[in-house]
Formats: structure tokens, sequence, C-alpha cells
């Protein structure tokens, strides 16, 4: 089965997401702030993170470079 982590601050723009890209063979995680989800990459491991620009605690640029440290995959 197939993780996918939907990272952003807009409730309705996370719920789209999940609901368009949900299927029987993916597990849809979501985080809003950019800490959630780091937490939820050490935690959850997902196989994939779309992951918005804008967050409020800082920017998706450099959760980015902060999931990679984490799983360099």
């Amino acid at each position: 089965m197939t993780t996918l982590l939907i990272v952003d601050d807009e409730p309705h723009v996370r719920y789209s997401l999940s609901k368009a890209l949900a299927t029987d063979d993916c597990t849809i995680l979501t985080a809003e702030t950019a800490a959630e989800a780091i937490d939820t990459v050490r935690r959850e491991q997902p196989d994939t993170v779309l992951l918005d620009i804008r967050l409020p605690d800082k920017s998706g640029l450099v959760a980015f470079e902060e999931i990679r440290q984490i799983d360099a995959r």
C-alpha cells in the first residue's frame, strides 16, 4: 500500500486533494504545518509528500530540505 502525505495550511485544500487522490491502495495522511509534516514523515515514512510552499511556521522549501535529510530515498 502507498502512503501520501498532503501538507497545506488551508483545510479546504487538504480536503479537496485528499478526496481527489484517494484510492483503495493509497493511505492519505495530512498535515497543517511544516513541523507536523516533519513529525509525520519521521513516524509514518510516507512514499510521497505533496508540500505547500507557504506554511505558517516555515517555508515549504525549508521543510523539504529537512524531510530529505530524514529520508533521502
